[in-house]
């Protein structure tokens, strides 16, 4: 759907994306009736997954009223998101809600929700990889869901991205500030059925041993996200880790 994929190097438990504009598909042809047969916890990985590639977009930019046809779109997406997945929970075999999230969710990919938003923050992506470097297991939208929480924690604590971080918990959970979207976004997850800490994703006890390689591994390629440098700087990310 997009021009980006990954590619994982297990010698350094490591993944790298890869992208570019000859990258896009042709054509792209989604049937919603497909997912109807997967597992719950894997249709909600998508849902996540699809979450985050819009909130990416919308986190990049501090100056809402610079975008605000963009920004607007994409709170829309969210909020279809979030009420397709609740229809489905209750009834998967609804098409009409799943055609509805297929739609978003190419909205959300294919570069719609990233006009004008400079190219977007890619860092809750990052901070994933590791995990699933670490344990192949781990499926990409559950450690995107247990990363986006304890990364905008770590922001939110330090002052930054405030102002878009109370616009999507006003417009998308009727919260306020960092704090009401963190909480927002981990009550849908729990209504959901998905993992909010590294020890439930991990289905262990995630010691500091095992955040230190997470971050070790994700120093590997710390190139990413909306800061001075073009660093996600290490002490956001070793906070990020320590919180989720």
């Amino acid at each position: 759907m997009n021009h980006a994929g990954v590619i994982q190097d297990d010698s350094q438990k490591k993944k790298f994306s890869v992208y570019s504009i000859h990258c896009f598909p042709k054509v792209s042809i989604v049937d919603p009736k497909l997912q109807s047969f997967l597992p719950w916890y894997q249709q909600v990985n998508g849902f996540v997954d699809a979450f985050m590639h819009v909130c990416e977009s919308l986190t990049r930019i501090e100056d809402i009223d610079e975008v605000e046809t963009t920004y607007a779109i994409n709170i829309s997406l969210l909020q279809s998101i979030i009420k397709a997945g609740n229809k489905l929970q209750v009834n998967t075999n609804d098409h009409v809600a799943r055609a509805n999230f297929v739609w978003a969710a190419s909205c959300a990919l294919n570069q719609l929700s990233g006009i004008a938003m400079r190219g977007g923050c890619a860092a809750v992506h990052y901070l994933e990889y590791p995990m699933a470097g670490i344990d192949p297991k781990i499926s990409h939208g559950a450690g995107l869901g247990v990363a986006f929480p304890a990364f905008v924690r770590a922001n939110g604590e330090r002052g930054l991205r405030l102002k878009t971080y109370n616009r999507i918990a006003k417009e998308v959970f009727g919260r306020e500030g960092w704090q009401g979207l963190v909480e927002g976004f981990q009550t849908l997850l729990k209504k959901w059925g998905h993992p909010t800490t590294l020890n439930e994703l991990f289905g262990r006890n995630m010691d500091e041993k095992d955040r230190a390689q997470l971050l070790e591994i994700f120093k590997l390629r710390p190139r990413c996200g909306y800061y001075a440098d073009g660093r996600l700087p290490e002490e956001i990310a070793k906070d990020a880790y320590t919180y989720m």
